[in-house]
């Protein structure tokens, strides 16, 4: 099959392409750092123009041109923690409302 610019791929046709795993290719589109792709639904495909952008810009010819994207990259794997809430001044507390709320039923 001949291979024009414009053929749109599935990941696994992309990624036997570039000779990478299907999960790398996911991973580069979580992290922004792959090709370009476009997303029909929940269809993901590759055109072959981007593919060749892709290789084109990964192309080296020293290991010291080698850039290390480390701004999109986790600081560290802990456990992330839960933003404790402050009632502000100018809300009603729950409680207070509930109360309120007990206090009209019971009234009537």
């Amino acid at each position: 099959m001949s291979k024009t610019p414009d053929q749109v791929l599935t990941s696994a046709e992309a990624a036997k392409e570039l000779k990478v795993s299907i999960s790398f290719l996911a991973k580069a589109r979580m992290n922004g750092t792959g090709p370009a792709f476009i997303r029909c639904g929940r269809a993901v495909r590759y055109t072959q123009t981007a593919l060749e952008v892709y290789k084109a810009a990964q192309t080296r010819t020293s290991t010291s041109q080698y850039t290390r994207i480390t701004s999109r990259l986790p600081a560290a794997k802990a456990k992330p923690s839960r933003p404790k809430r402050c009632a502000r001044s100018d809300e009603p507390d729950l409680l207070d409302h509930l109360s309120a709320s007990i206090s009209i039923h019971h009234d009537t």
